[in-house]
């Protein structure tokens, strides 16, 4: 089991937390040092960053809410899982860092383009196509694996298997149909490829 202290208590964390319960046997949140000796430590930032995540060996994990509540919106997804997710991506990245000490966090840089949630894209809004249908490719399961971080692992799996049993077609439909800010309803496949989310404040390109 992996064991997290949450830096602090906040709404995100409690959200957290309750995306969380089915995975006790995997991952252990605490939110008040010295209850127990912990693995790694988590906390959550909105300031403005373009990855779910970044992760260090000695000062832990660090989750990116900027800008979740839109991607939250456009894909259909529930905060509480989303923030999950991210937590667990962030947290195998930094196992397999930790069992590792010969790699560096520039190891794990995913090859693009990918519909992996390991993908590193240039534009956070990006990242709502990817949780649409989130997954992880086997590759990527493969390589966290050999690497040590078979725990980490297993709760991304069972995390997202509990997501896909919510993605029904019903659920799905809804979720395609729905009107965000800037009217999205007429976007076409193309526009979805080049990922323009309507609901979605973009960064400037400049």
């Amino acid at each position: 089991m992996v064991t997290v202290l949450l830096e602090a208590d906040s709404s995100d964390t409690r959200v957290l937390r309750a995306a969380a319960a089915s995975l006790r046997h995997y991952v252990s949140f605490l939110e008040v040092p010295g209850q127990e000796v912990h693995d790694v430590v988590l906390a959550m930032d909105d300031s403005p960053a373009p990855a779910l995540f970044r992760m260090d060996r000695r000062r832990g994990v660090v989750v990116s809410t900027w800008q979740s509540e839109g991607i939250c919106l456009y894909a259909g997804i529930e905060r509480g899982d989303y923030l999950l997710l991210c937590t667990l991506l962030g947290l195998t990245q930094w196992q397999a860092l930790d069992i590792n000490p010969i790699l560096v966090a520039e190891d794990f840089e995913h090859p693009a383009p990918s519909r992996c949630l390991f993908s590193t894209l240039p534009v956070k809004q990006d990242y709502a196509l990817l949780f649409e249908e989130p997954h992880v490719c086997p590759t990527c399961l493969q390589f966290y694996r050999c690497l040590g971080a078979e725990m980490s692992v297993m709760a991304l799996q069972q995390a997202l298997r509990r997501i896909h049993m919510r993605h029904t077609p019903l659920a799905y439909a809804a979720r395609t149909s729905r009107l965000l800010p800037h009217d999205v309803s007429n976007r076409t496949p193309e526009r979805r490829q080049n990922g323009r989310s309507g609901g979605l404040d973009r960064e400037d390109s400049d």
